[in-house]
């Protein structure tokens, strides 16, 4: 009796070694570095129940059998996925321990480490900036309220660290500029401060930064008149750059094209194509009359 006994714990003990080895828990890795909205993730080829814990604390369901191709091969499935959406911040700063458990018995244990802002949640605010890879390329990122974390926006597209064409065209134009319109026949003056160069999702290099109407425009909302964000297209095998914005006011956009050449490393002249887009439109309507033309100068040196 005591042997088959025996016979059947040890069976016991095999049967669950086998079970937790087809299993991983890949997020959060052994001593990551956590922090905001992320998740707690892996694959278990064969379970009921999944659970986790935090530092010895309350165990959470965790979803279960979402679609992992890769475990085919070691599961005989593909439906082995669990992922359960876990703010970090709530840990605190420093070290913590999550457990997971497989139908109530602690399969794995890891250690990682969670940095916060100091809050569980932060609000109201925005930033943005441009980090440097290991390899040398450039990324930016933007600061994301819904995942407490920073998003890529855009990286710099370098060929083994020579830029290409287009951003070393747009690298003429990063700083302050002075720029001079004439509105209603009357000459005007706006800032222009250009402050990052991005490649964009659909692969297109850009430059972002802001203009401040200093002066004022007839019809045109006042909160308008500073902050608002432009894309600068560039086209390589042009000596022209084109950029357009819209204003807003009242419901109707305002839309500007424009045109300039750098006459000098200080200095461009150009023109500006004006138009409308009304709600619903995604396109703007360009007037036929004859564009606007533009002088500007480089304030920053």
């Amino acid at each position: 009796m005591i042997l088959h006994l025996s016979a059947i714990i040890i069976s016991l003990v095999s049967w669950v070694s086998v079970a937790f080895a087809a299993s991983s828990l890949e997020n959060p890795a052994p001593g990551a570095l956590k922090s905001g909205v992320g998740v707690v993730s892996g694959w278990v080829c064969e379970a009921d129940k999944l659970e986790v814990s935090f530092d010895g604390g309350a165990r959470k369901f965790v979803p279960y059998g979402s679609e992992r191709v890769d475990t085919a091969g070691v599961c005989g499935d593909t439906d082995n996925g669990f992922g359960l959406l876990w703010n970090y911040n709530e840990l605190g700063d420093g070290p913590h321990t999550v457990t997971l458990y497989i139908d109530g018995m602690v399969a794995t244990q890891v250690n990682f480490n969670v940095v916060t802002l100091g809050t569980n949640f932060l609000r109201g605010v925005t930033g943005h900036g441009t980090i440097t890879l290991s390899n040398g390329k450039q990324v930016d990122v933007q600061w994301e309220e819904t995942t407490q974390g920073f998003t890529i926006t855009g990286y710099r597209a370098d060929r083994e660290g020579v830029a290409t064409d287009a951003e070393a065209a747009l690298e003429k134009l990063l700083g302050t500029w002075e720029v001079t319109v004439p509105i209603f026949g009357s000459p005007q003056t706006d800032i222009y401060t250009f402050d990052r160069i991005f490649v964009s999702a659909t692969g297109v290099t850009q430059i972002a930064g802001t203009v401040d109407f200093s002066e004022e425009r007839p019809g045109v909302d006042k909160a308008t008149k500073t902050g608002l964000t432009r894309d600068v297209l560039t086209d390589p095998s042009s000596s022209l750059i084109q950029y357009t914005y819209v204003m807003y006011h009242e419901g109707r956009g305002t839309c500007f094209a424009e045109f300039f050449n750098l006459t000098s490393p200080t200095t461009f002249t150009g023109v500006s194509y004006g138009g409308y887009l009304f709600d619903g439109q995604e396109e703007c309507e360009y007037h036929d009359e004859p564009p606007t033309q533009m002088d500007g100068r480089r304030i920053d040196n």
